[in-house]
């Protein structure tokens, strides 16, 4: 500015009309930052399978969010200065409206919450029907935001598919949880919901069981199909269960993802496919998703796997990796007449390139797809 000509002057208008519009959104985020942590809250760190943290925040503060939403979480014990964005992976009327999040061990803060997070014993007899947790340690957490969750509103299509990769499912869960809790209150479009998630082990499966049985007991009430398609990428053993899975096997061992998976190809035709009731009450035989869905697979005959139906919903665990051409046409295809179908994404970047290379090429082939694709990054 200081070698602008005498006639230019005029021109430095355009410089401070910036710098007062940035200088204004630092002061509005400061001032909600304070609030926000005028009393801060308190995390209770839960270790999970896979190398991950589930992250249960107890706030006064922040009470409204929306599905898809974000914060950057600052726990001063494990780095003063130093905050670590993720993706609420609850809603305002679950958890008891607490924030949750999972996030991977990597390393430095990660790595650091994972190695202090400690076991917790839940509170029975709670009023609630969400799980209540006691923990003898919380540790002071600062929360930034919440941002972003501002894709369009899923319950407003006739079919959704949500479809996650590892940690991916923070996006979609809450989205799926949004769903059945307002399909209680007030009446809804949607006629069907499904979910497909891709981990590398099935121990990854206990992450959301307790929340993945209420939505099914919410989604059946409200007359609403719900299916969820669980593959398993990377487990020998869960491979070895099927007695056929060898050729799939020999797939997910040749994995060579650090983290998250990213592989993307079609489940091995002889991989074993195992429905599991979540809703059972009309079954032959119930099976309680409170039990660890690993050792429900053990129990079962190597050569005959068992399959039940429930009245509303099921829950399939597969060997392999999803083919999502298949997968998404045949959602496409299943009611012509139906309304707009709404598909979310959220994993690696081999997932949700390959979602939005399948989409691109169904258009026009029916019904129309919308798609909100959330990739890892930062």
């Amino acid at each position: 500015m200081l070698h602008l000509p005498s006639t230019a002057l005029y021109s430095r208008v355009y410089i401070w009309i910036p710098i007062g519009i940035y200088l204004f959104e630092r002061c509005l985020r400061t001032l909600c930052y304070a609030y926000n942590n005028i009393r801060p809250g308190r995390a209770t760190l839960i270790p999970l399978p896979g190398g991950v943290t589930k992250i249960i925040v107890s706030t006064r503060q922040v009470k409204s969010w929306t599905p898809g939403s974000f914060v950057l979480l600052s726990l001063p014990r494990f780095g003063i200065g130093q905050s670590h964005p993720g993706t609420i992976a609850s809603i305002p009327s679950s958890h008891e409206g607490k924030l949750v999040f999972y996030l991977r061990a990597h390393h430095g803060f990660t790595s650091r919450i994972q190695a202090n997070a400690s076991t917790v014993s839940l509170v029975e007899g709670t009023a609630s029907p969400e799980p209540s947790y006691a923990s003898k340690s919380t540790h002071i957490a600062l929360i930034d935001g919440p941002y972003g969750g501002k894709q369009l509103d899923f319950a407003s299509f006739t079919s959704v598919l949500l479809i996650a990769g590892s940690t991916g499912v923070t996006f979609t869960l809450p989205i799926l949880l949004d769903i059945a809790f307002r399909a209680q209150k007030q009446n809804l479009p949607v006629q069907e919901v499904t979910f497909i998630w891709t981990v590398k082990t099935s121990g990854c499966t206990s992450w959301i069981e307790p929340e993945l049985k209420n939505v099914s007991d919410e989604l059946a009430k409200a007359g609403i199909a719900f299916s969820v398609k669980i593959f398993v990428t990377a487990d020998e053993e869960f491979v070895e269960s099927g007695g056929e899975g060898q050729d799939s096997l020999v797939q997910t061992a040749n994995c060579q993802c650090s983290g998250e998976c990213s592989c993307i190809g079609p489940v091995a035709e002889s991989s074993p496919g195992i429905a599991l009731t979540v809703e059972g009450k009309t079954s032959t035989e119930e099976i309680h998703t409170q039990e660890p869905i690993k050792q429900v697979l053990k129990e079962k005959s190597k050569d005959e796997p068992p399959a039940y139906s429930g009245r509303k919903s099921a829950l399939m665990l597969r060997a392999g990796r999803p083919d999502l051409s298949s997968i998404i046409s045949e959602e496409q295809n299943k009611g012509q007449e139906l309304g707009e179908m709404g598909v979310a994404v959220c994993g690696p970047v081999g997932l949700t390139a390959e979602t939005r290379r399948v989409v691109a090429g169904l258009e026009g082939k029916g019904r129309d797809i919308y798609l909100h694709a959330e990739s890892f990054g930062w």
